[in-house]
């Protein structure tokens, strides 16, 4: 039997009989994965969209409050400073839904719930996208995911400018921190990667490929499939070490994410297949 992803997404240039016409853009139905409920892209987008709406939780903290000249102040806060409702109203839905989602996954499966973190509900609910992907559930799952992380991210980048912290500086000696700073709307500025310490540490958006192969040939930095295959750990243990132990990484400037050798090899004992706790 024939099972058809619970999204009722289609495949892009592929035309069912029943198609409208030539100004279709592709009308044939996705089925699902094998013995899932979505298809491989919605199954892969619960993950990322749990994952990174624990990671805009703190993003949007940076919003919550504003200084003005005119706001009255609110009890708590200091005079001139208006607190950012729509960020604070968000950042309580962020926790509920995943928390929501983290509570179904543990009851259901017998298993015991993450820190209490939004950062680690996001990244723990990703590392059971599949089984969530199988749950009678998963249509609702995937665009609850889908949508809030979408919503979140407006409030939390609301001029489509972002800046954050992407992983130690690689210049040689250098003690910097590397910031991106995306600029998606204006050519002009295009994005780049500054180094807080040595502004000189630049690199723009055109070498930022080059930024990757320099974190990768430091050997500081290990991607999660490499950190399975050289402990001989399932990929899902080696997300919950990252998040249960803050495992200092890269971000969203440099694909795949890397993380440091270093926090690596304190949570695994060096040696063995032992999970240090």
């Amino acid at each position: 039997m024939t099972v058809l992803c619970a999204r009722d997404c289609t495949i892009r240039n592929r035309h069912a009989p029943t198609c409208p016409g030539d100004e279709c853009r592709g009308c044939q139905p996705r089925q699902a994965a094998p013995g899932l409920n979505l298809c491989d892209l919605h199954t892969t987008l619960i993950a990322t969209h749990a994952a990174r709406c624990g990671e805009l939780y703190e993003e949007i903290a940076t919003t919550m409050t504003g200084t003005t000249g005119q706001a009255e102040p609110t009890s708590g806060t200091k005079a001139g400073t208006s607190i950012n409702e729509k960020a604070m109203d968000m950042r309580i839905e962020l926790r509920s839904v995943l928390a929501s989602w983290c509570r179904l996954v543990a009851e259901e499966r017998g298993i015991t719930l993450p820190p209490d973190r939004v950062d680690a509900m996001g990244a723990w609910l990703a590392t059971h996208h599949e089984w969530l992907a199988a749950h009678p559930l998963a249509g609702e799952c995937s665009t609850e995911l889908d949508d809030l992380s979408r919503r979140a991210g407006r409030v939390a980048h609301p001029s489509g400018t972002r800046a954050f912290d992407v992983g130690p500086c690689p210049a040689q000696g250098c003690k910097g921190t590397m910031r991106a700073v995306l600029r998606p709307r204006d050519p002009l500025l295009p994005s780049e990667l500054v180094c807080d310490t040595t502004p000189d540490h630049t690199w723009t958006a055109d070498r930022w490929r080059e930024f990757g192969h320099t974190y990768r040939a430091s050997g500081r930095y290990l991607t999660a499939a490499e950190i399975g295959e050289i402990h001989h750990i399932p990929l899902g243990t080696v997300y919950r070490l990252a998040s249960v132990h803050h495992w200092r990484r890269t971000a969203d400037g440099v694909r795949p994410v890397l993380y440091l050798t270093e926090d690596v090899t304190a949570a695994i004992r060096p040696g063995s297949e032992r999970i240090g706790a």
